[in-house]
């Protein structure tokens, strides 16, 4: 089964905000229905060694 991952600041771009340069949730499910394929969407709360996640809660 694919995986598509995406780090959560890819996904919401500032507290609240939910706007993606790339939607690449929509172009999965776009794709892969019509090939007959599932796919699971993981989403990361941070790279490296700060947070972001924790940012847009103190908001």
């Amino acid at each position: 089964m694919p995986v598509l991952g995406l780090f959560w600041d890819e996904l919401e771009t500032e507290a609240g905000v939910n706007a993606p340069k790339d939607n690449w949730p929509l172009i999965a499910n776009l794709y892969f229905p019509s090939t007959g394929l599932a796919y699971t969407l993981t989403l990361r709360q941070f790279e490296g060694t700060a947070n972001p996640a924790l940012a847009v809660l103190v908001h």
